[in-house]
């Protein structure tokens, strides 16, 4: 994963100075985006089940699988922000900005498809 410059970045500031506020949360975006991957494949594992749903109609399968191929766009855009090592605070607020919003819409996603296969379930 192409996460290597916000972690490379973080470490690089001099360890007798205490990390601010923003290279914390950057060295919490590299930490966590290692680990998206897997969770996206768990998810794309769950819009598959949703997929498989009889009772659901076309569109709403269509939404589901078109909010996971933003959140899939979404995530390249972070990557896209990490791979331009921002340093300048602009660009490390965008390179934020992304993530959270990546989160946002992860989670939303989520709870629709919790939401889908609890009504099936009951």
């Amino acid at each position: 994963v192409r996460c290597e410059f916000i972690v490379a970045q973080v470490y690089s500031c001099d360890k007798r100075l205490l990390m601010n506020e923003k290279q914390k949360r950057v060295l919490e975006i590299g930490t966590d985006l290692l680990m998206w991957g897997l969770d996206f494949a768990r998810l794309l594992k769950r819009v598959g089940e949703v997929n498989k749903m009889p009772d659901l109609s076309d569109l709403e399968k269509r939404k589901i699988v078109e909010a996971a191929e933003r959140l899939g766009k979404l995530f390249e855009s972070v990557l896209a922000a990490n791979d331009a090592q921002p340093t300048a605070d602009d660009a490390l607020d965008h390179l934020i900005a992304s993530y959270d919003r990546l989160k946002e819409e992860t989670a939303k996603l989520n709870a629709n498809i919790d939401r889908l296969l609890a009504s099936r379930k009951a």
